[in-house]
């Protein structure tokens, strides 16, 4: 990202411009898993929070393309929502034109499509190499076209192709290190383009970590999404673009959560999926904002607030190697915790200024600080945030004003624990959202031509802007508005000329002379005198973020010197292996000069060195590894890959010549044997793999001899299962809850006495202790059915058709330690007479039901007739039955289905009983990939993945138990752990001989 000059001032009055829009970019990618009622949601979503269009990204040769892109178009038509294309030219590598001007010429026809005065409009992720491309696409679709060429910068942007482009999209969305988000990218754009229209980008959150896709990094988000939209409603560009509606990957998603739409983490090999988090909220400002972007006012309906963090301290857990900011865009590299806030921060809509907003974290209660809001303090956007402070709990949030609360908005807890993503800090943002119970229709002021009267800019010129905004002269090219209205009362001016100090340049002029008419020029004597000196002309702008123009490598990684001393001083300087030096302006960028497919020696990771360096000319032979010629010094030989690290060849392992008298018959005497040398080491690998492999034969004797008189257990075995439904259900979706999973799917009204309590909100935010002693009855709605269904099948193993939805009733409660009918917590001694019964009734619930459709408490009577004996032997007869059949699924496939009730079954049997974690494998692995880790690794080494077994074949296999994190390999229970230690001994034994 570069931030430039602008040669003169922009007027900071709002100027509305016509034919405004607002899209949102839609990911075609995660799409091969949609159904019909998949895009109907989307689109009636989008349409509910005033988004015109989805910008569907679709990269070269995706299989989903046409499917999706048939859906998609069907959907849009019948819920009256638009579509454009934005050809993603750098996921799978640059578009063919016929092809563009094919699918343009097919859709573009369809009343879904958007059109800008009459013109199919057309985007791009990137693509500048293939400008000229887009000059017969045009002549022959008669398309709008408005790129995002940003890796060029707005000026060789609006020149590349001839000046092909009719407007510009900017990918620059996010803040860069500690900073707030600034609109000096938008300034550059605005220089440039020359009056065509451009496309502001706006987004709410980053954070991606892809090893797949060679990204890991965040950048800031915490005050973005509300700071944002008040930039857009001062600069009112021609069209607004969302980052993201599903972009899961990079966790800047507002539209609902699709796990079956999240095959990017696989694709990208993922450490966990840190995208489960709900980002609906986001969306519950959109209507407000938008419409103040496009029509100057806005009305609100319910008052009501958004707020997002992160659940886990990011400085508390392992990061993962994921760094703030990137040096694949040439930015200086930071740790997470030095640029993100660790707050709770929130946008509240509300009718006019809150006396007071709490944050409630675990029962402490700190005041929130509201730093933004509207002129005048009456109706519209309040920003703020709350410290957490190394806090732990649930989150609650409380608006007041007048003495009541307005809103209240809960929370999921923040932890300390590490362990929910395998250990590792999940970075992407919780948001929760909620709203008044009343409405409130209070209109927000008019801005159609309204001024910015509160402002800030980088440190070069921020108190400048902080004061010439505030008299309303907040110029676009130096300063950023954060609050607009009224013109106010300027001060009776001095007709003091200022100028800026010569160390400074010409964008910098008018706030001086503003500051020194209106100000006293001495309060800016660090920006500005009444001399006038030359002025510097500089090749960058002075609002250019810092960049590396040198460094040298980290303590312990000196291997790098060389490398980092060369790559930092052109700007690529990764945190993990170098230290940058920093200098101010543009980088000494240094373009590719060459094609190589450099990699570091040994599968050393280098974080992107050797592949800069030697594309650029400076390849180190003692490092870098180039186009498959081998160092001499390093004698890899002809098998060695340096891709795979790997010796590779496609020969039968021949006989090794170790004596069988001498075999070790356990892997306890094989490690025993490595320690001491009293087995020579060229029969480790042997003795190793012989050992394994009678291991794995026995097996298939253990399954037969498992199979005798199996078909009379399995109906007892069943009907274990069907009697865990019930308990499973309730703990899944727990009344009052706010850790019980299957909530997050339903929508709740609470009713006291009768009468509406509380407005429709997400059932995960009812907390039923903490309401006052009364009669209640909450009236649940499913609002997903889908992804309840599926949660519920996929993690607990419970069927569709095992469940049902009626009225439920908790039992009377009687909390004998709380009095005061208003619910509050004051302790008395424990008498009956202090207290009253709380009685909490449901409707349309999910409760289990059985085959005969009897009550829930039916299924936890256990017919008589043999119960003892198969209660006690009921967890060795699963766990017996679960580890054979683990074991043989490579074999049997669903061959077996018909014999041990199918995988289906095999799964929820699992997920029910709660042993998991001891037999295995999740209903997940064991339905949906079979051919996981651990089933590679026993498939390959038996010769089942193409007969012989060959070197190339047991590499396959040691890069899939490579692969495995060690939460996986503890997964697959105590043997498998237990052994793979004894192997992974032995394997460290072979390498220390190498």
């Amino acid at each position: 990202m570069r931030w430039l000059t602008l040669a003169v001032a922009v007027a900071a009055t709002v100027t509305q411009v016509t034919a405004k829009a607002v899209f949102a970019h839609f990911m075609v990618g995660n799409t091969e898993n949609y159904t019909t009622s998949d895009w109907l949601d989307d689109m009636r979503q989008a349409k509910k929070a005033h988004i015109d269009a989805f910008a569907l990204n679709m990269a070269h040769g995706e299989e989903t393309n046409e499917k999706s892109l048939a859906a998609a178009f069907s959907a849009a038509a019948s819920e009256g929502m638009q579509l454009f294309f934005s050809f993603d030219y750098a996921g799978n590598g640059a578009w063919p034109k016929q092809t563009v001007i094919e699918y343009i010429t097919k859709y573009a026809s369809s009343g879904a499509y958007f059109r800008h005065n009459g013109q199919p409009f057309v985007s791009t992720f990137e693509g500048p190499e293939r400008a000229d491309d887009w000059v017969d696409i045009k002549a022959q679709t008669s398309c709008f076209f408005m790129p995002d060429w940003s890796s060029l910068g707005a000026k060789k942007a609006m020149a590349a192709g001839g000046g092909v482009a009719d407007g510009l999209f900017s990918w620059a969305a996010w803040a860069w290190g500690d900073w707030d988000m600034y609109t000096y990218t938008d300034a550059s754009y605005a220089q440039y383009m020359n009056g065509k229209p451009y496309m502001m980008p706006v987004s709410p959150w980053f954070y991606t970590n892809l090893p797949g896709y060679n990204k890991n990094w965040l950048w800031r988000g915490d005050r973005a999404w509300g700071d944002r939209w008040i930039q857009a409603q001062w600069w009112q560009p021609e069209f607004i673009q969302i980052i993201s509606w599903n972009d899961y990957g990079e966790s800047h998603y507002v539209g609902p959560v699709r796990k079956h739409a999240m095959g990017a983490f696989d694709i990208g090999r993922a450490p966990y999926n840190y995208a489960t988090l709900p980002h609906d909220g986001w969306r519950d400002i959109l209507p407000f904002v938008i419409d103040m972007y496009k029509n100057g006012v806005a009305t609100i309906d319910y008052e009501r607030l958004v707020a997002w963090y992160t659940l886990v301290d990011p400085s508390r857990c392992n990061p993962n190697g994921t760094v703030a900011n990137t040096a694949s865009q040439l930015q200086q590299e930071f740790e997470p915790h030095q640029v993100m806030d660790n707050k709770i921060h929130f946008a509240a809509l509300l009718q006019g200024k809150p006396d007071k907003v709490v944050c409630d974290v675990g029962g402490d209660l700190t005041d929130a600080k509201v730093y933004q809001g509207p002129d005048g303090n009456g109706a519209g956007m309040y920003l703020g945030e709350c410290d957490v402070e190394g806090r732990t709990g649930v989150v609650r949030i409380l608006v007041t004003r007048g003495g009541a609360t307005r809103v209240t908005v809960f929370g999921d807890e923040i932890s300390s624990d590490c362990s929910r993503w395998n250990g590792f800090t999940n970075f992407n943002a919780h948001v929760a959202s909620g709203w008044s119970s009343a409405v409130v229709n209070a209109r927000a002021a008019d801005i159609s031509e309204a001024v910015c009267v509160n402002g800030t800019g980088m440190h070069v010129v921020k108190d400048l802007c902080e004061f010439t905004c505030s008299l309303g002269y907040c110029p676009q090219t130096a300063c950023v508005c954060t609050r607009l209205g009224k013109q106010p009362t300027l001060p009776k001016p001095s007709g003091v000329e200022g100028y800026p100090l010569g160390e400074l340049d010409a964008s910098v002029s008018g706030l001086c002379s503003f500051a020194c008419n209106y100000g006293k020029c001495s309060d800016f004597k660090k920006y500005c005198s009444t001399t006038k000196f030359p002025l510097v002309v500089r090749p960058q702008s002075l609002f250019e973020p810092l960049y590396c123009d040198g460094g040298l490598a980290q303590p312990g990684q000196e291997y790098f010197d060389d490398l980092c001393s060369f790559t930092c001083k052109h700007g690529y300087c990764p945190l993990r292996r170098c230290i940058c030096s920093v200098g101010w302006g543009f980088a000494n960028i240094l373009d590719p000069n060459t094609t190589t497919t450099a990699k570091p020696l040994s599968g050393v990771e280098d974080y992107g060195l050797c592949s800069f360096a030697c594309q650029r000319g400076f390849c180190p032979g003692n490092v870098c590894f180039d186009n498959g010629e081998f160092d001499k010094w390093w004698l890899w030989g002809p098998d060695y890959d340096p891709i795979e690290d790997l010796y590779l060849d496609d020969d039968v392992i021949p006989n090794l010549g170790c004596d069988p008298a001498n075999k070790p018959q356990t892997l306890d005497d094989l490690a025993k044997a490595a320690e001491t040398g009293s087995v020579h080491s060229i029969c480790w690998n042997q003795w190793a793999l012989e050992i394994l492999f009678a291991t794995l034969r026995g097996i298939g004797g253990e399954y037969e001899e498992s199979l005798q008189g199996y078909d009379k257990l399995f109906s007892t075995y069943e009907k274990y299962i069907r009697e865990s439904v019930g308990p499973q259900l309730q703990r899944f979706a727990s009344p009052g809850a706010m850790s019980s999973p299957g909530l997050k799917y339903f929508d709740c009204v609470v009713k006291r006495n009768g009468k509406v309590y509380s407005e429709k909100q997400g059932c995960q935010y009812i907390v039923l202790e903490r309401l006052p002693v009364d009669n209640w009855h909450i009236e649940y709605t499913l609002r997903d059915e889908k992804g309840f269904f599926a949660e519920a099948d996929e993690k607990l193993g419970i069927a569709r058709e095992w469940i049902t939805f009626g009225e439920a009733q908790l039992e009377k409660q009687c909390d004998d330690s709380m009095v005061g009918d208003d619910g509050a917590h004051i302790h008395k001694p424990k008498k009956a007479s202090y207290c009253k019964p709380k009685i909490t009734s449901m409707s349309n619930f999910p409760i289990a039901i059985d085959e005969d459709k009897v009550p829930v408490d039916a299924m936890n009577n256990i017919k008589k007739t043999g119960a003892d004996i198969i209660k006690e032997n009921k967890k060795k007869l699963i766990t017996l039955i679960l580890s054979i059949v683990l074991m043989v699924i490579p074999i049997i496939g669903e061959i077996g289905g018909a014999l041990i009730g199918g995988m289906a079954m095999i799964a929820r049997v699992i997920a029910l009983i709660d042993i998991a974690g001891n037999v295995g494998m999740t209903a997940y692995d064991i339905i949906e990939d079979p051919g996981s880790a651990p089933f590679a690794i026993m498939g390959l080494l038996m010769g089942f993945a193409g007969g012989t077994r060959s070197e190339k074949s047991l590499a396959d296999a040691g890069k899939a138990r490579k692969a495995m994190p060690d939460t996986a390999v503890t997964k697959l229970g105590k043997v498998f752990s237990e052994n793979d230690r004894k192997v992974q001994k032995i394997i460290n034994a072979c390498r220390s001989k190498r």
